[in-house]
């Protein structure tokens, strides 16, 4: 009996009673326990990647044999521009991009590969921002672009752009799409089409001018066919990446599905990788997640106010119309 001649309960601490006490503790420690392991995994593989990169690089630099290879096939294809030479079967070194193409790098002709290599690096460092300017700068894919002397910094620049919502990045990525049609880039252009349609009808427009310019140039099959020829050599060159290089046009029965969901969720670079007949050093710029975490101008729900004053704010930056 207690005071007052109340009866007092016995004082009982049961299993479950301190298992729900200690449940905040454990979930704290749990979390912390997975943040440590999850940073010391994400620090293991940036390191791995830095190692990797670092001794392609050093290959690149140093013992790369191949030295402006890319850089003597486009001045060649100015040369040939509306030749059906233009298209002689050269292995590896047969020219695949527009006829159209060949007539714009004519601009090159009186720059020195010095002059290209120090266009490239400046193409680097018009990134828009400082992290993937250092990123870009110190990549594999880089300097790979850099020795070889193509220009896929350049188109990575645009696609950059493009992403972000420039309406002057997306021209370029268009111009360079036609003239330069690769299927790296098309899962990008079509969601560009997709997400903002403004774009559209000026995409069909350059679409048709640039076909009408084929056409024009009367080698526009002579380009089909070498297109047609060179897909399975170059899928069984060891400077495909790939994995048709394994697995030849079944890869496509996996890779198809993979880029469409990939596509579906906004991982356009990933996607265009997924489809590519091979994959050249310098298109694992794409891998990156500036190309391939969908930018804000393609989230839909926003108000038509908030709308304008992103678009007054931005400047050059286009606004995306909202899709849900």
């Amino acid at each position: 009996m207690g005071r007052n001649g109340q009866t007092s309960e016995p004082f009982v601490v049961s299993v479950e009673s301190l298992r729900r006490r200690a449940a905040p503790l454990a979930s704290l420690t749990s979390g912390w326990l997975n943040d440590v392991s999850g940073r010391r995994i994400k620090v293991a593989f940036l390191i791995a990647v830095a190692i990797v990169n670092a001794y392609l690089v050093a290959m690149a630099l140093f013992v790369e044999p191949l030295r402006a290879t890319d850089w003597n096939i486009m001045r060649r294809a100015a040369e040939l521009a509306g030749s059906p030479q233009l298209y002689e079967l050269r292995g590896i070194n047969t020219f695949v991009w527009s006829p159209v193409s060949a007539y714009v790098l004519k601009l090159l002709l009186p720059i020195s590969f010095e002059a290209w290599q120090v266009a490239l690096v400046a193409s680097a460092l018009a990134m828009p921002t400082w992290r993937l300017r250092l990123i870009v700068l110190i990549s594999w894919p880089f300097w790979h672009d850099w020795i070889f002397g193509n220009l896929l910094t350049l188109i990575f620049l645009a696609s950059v752009y493009a992403w972000r919502g420039s309406r002057i990045g997306t021209i370029f990525f268009f111009s360079l799409a036609l003239l330069i049609p690769r299927p790296l880039l098309a899962p990008m252009a079509l969601w560009i089409l997709w997400k903002r349609p403004a774009w559209r009808w000026p995409f069909v427009g350059m679409f048709l001018a640039h076909f009408a310019l084929v056409a024009w140039s009367g080698i526009g099959p002579n380009w089909i066919e070498a297109l047609m020829h060179l897909g399975p050599e170059f899928m069984d060159l060891s400077w495909n990446r790939g994995p048709t290089r394994l697995f030849g046009y079944w890869w496509f029965v996996a890779a198809v599905p993979l880029a469409a969901w990939l596509f579906w969720r906004g991982r356009v670079g990933w996607a265009g990788l997924a489809i590519s007949p091979y994959v050249w050093s310098y298109y694992l710029f794409w891998v990156l997640p500036e190309v391939n975490s969908v930018p804000a101008g393609n989230t839909p729900a926003r108000g038509r106010g908030a709308m304008l004053r992103d678009s007054a704010a931005n400047g050059d930056r286009d606004t995306a119309t909202p899709t849900a």
